[in-house]
């Protein structure tokens, strides 16, 4: 356990080092990805694939069920799922799949089923694909977590920001839920402000995960200009875990002490302020 917490310690340190921003939980993501969806034996052909694991569907073609058995369709696929026939749901999910006019709840619904099985590999991809990027007002929060939960298996990492930030605007509003959303952002080296951002609203809610408060550090030292603030946060974390491992506590206590000589230099370089609006005093030229 030493051994690990040094070598997360040490993903704090490299980037200071060599300049790249690296997210912390690449590594725990990737790891999820090789574990695989589980022991799924059971082979299944639709009769339109060559090999699911390798080959996408055809493209798209057909005319899209009615909107009355469309709702049909999907409730007998969740009843089906419940009963644990789960290649019949996938049967009863590719009558509204794969058609000319896409229907999101339908195709998001058999990415995330497929994705749960082993050498259904490029038939999930398609789907969640395809489906990655859209919003559809009927889909509720619940289907969007399961959605990014899928892509991750799926090794779609980047792509779960978006999905995750719907699951919130459709109503997610757990703290649970922005840690989430958060870990689905920083696969992004461009939105780690945004992750970080993510992690405060998650520790507002639930201010008694610490490793909120160590994870938002190691962001915030990768966002330009809040070195001061990422040392704030290791700071808090390490002072409610000291002795825990000090091994972990020297790394620590090294970085705060970088961190708070770069948060000095970035906030020299800031324009001064004018006292009475605190806004920058203009240049005078």
């Amino acid at each position: 356990m030493r051994s690990v917490c040094i070598l997360v310690a040490l993903a704090v340190i490299l980037p200071a080092c060599t300049g790249k921003q690296t997210a912390p939980t690449r590594v725990e993501a990737e790891n999820r990805r090789v574990a695989g969806p589980g022991t799924q034996t059971k082979t299944e052909s639709s009769g339109l694939l060559g090999n699911p694991d390798k080959d996408p569907p055809p493209p798209r073609a057909g005319e899209q069920l009615a909107p009355e058995a469309l709702e049909q369709a999907l409730e007998q696929a969740r009843e089906q799922l419940k009963a644990g026939e789960t290649y019949k749901a996938m049967a009863t999910l590719r009558t509204c799949a794969n058609k000319l006019e896409l229907d999101f709840r339908c195709e998001a619904e058999l990415g995330i089923l497929l994705a749960g099985l082993e050498r259904h590999r490029a038939e999930a991809r398609y789907y969640l694909n395809a489906v990655a990027t859209l919003d559809d007002p009927k889909a509720d929060a619940e289907m969007f977590r399961r959605l990014g939960e899928a892509m991750q298996k799926q090794g779609m990492h980047r792509q779960t920001g978006d999905v995750y930030q719907r699951m919130i605007d459709h109503g997610a509003t757990t703290a649970a839920d922005y840690a989430l959303l958060s870990r689905g952002l920083q696969f992004n080296a461009s939105r780690l402000q945004e992750a970080a951002d993510a992690l405060a609203k998650a520790r507002a809610l639930d201010p008694s995960v610490d490793k909120w408060t160590y994870e938002e550090g190691l962001l915030r030292a990768q966002v330009a200009g809040q070195s001061a603030q990422a040392a704030a946060l290791l700071r808090t974390y390490l002072d409610k875990t000291r002795g825990q491992d000090p091994e972990l506590d020297n790394v620590l206590e090294a970085r705060i002490a970088e961190l708070s000589g770069l948060g000095k230099i970035e906030d020299a370089a800031k324009p001064p302020q004018d006292p009475a609006t605190k806004a920058p005093t203009p240049l005078v030229q």
